[in-house]
């Protein structure tokens, strides 16, 4: 509303003087509708960005690290170790896939 010298000390009171100075020029851009950045790559691995690129890579990694995948992995495994023949265990598995598939859908 006009009143960028009442945000920006704010801003330094808040944030800093060199994040108030960040913000002030974020919220220019704003303002000139010139709000889209382009990132490079290495912004991603060594920038601004870097801290959210390494939070979602984690979360990927773990999710991916333990779910259904290794149920699959090791199933087999334990179903013969529990002298369940491999065919009907892969059956078993599938059908709770399946199953599973089809009621989260719903």
């Amino acid at each position: 509303q006009g009143r960028t010298a009442e945000a920006e000390v704010e801003f330094e009171r808040l944030l800093g003087v060199s994040e108030a100075k960040f913000a002030m020029s974020q919220l220019s851009k704003v303002d000139r509708g010139d709000d889209t950045d382009t990132v490079k790559f290495s912004e991603l691995l060594h920038g601004h960005h870097s801290k959210v690129v390494f939070i979602g890579s984690t979360l990927f990694a773990l999710q991916q690290l333990s779910g259904i995948n290794a149920v699959f992995y090791f199933s087999s495994t334990v179903f013969k170790s529990a002298g369940v023949p491999s065919d009907f265990a892969n059956v078993c598995i599938g059908i709770a896939n399946l199953t599973g598939t089809i009621s989260f859908s719903f």
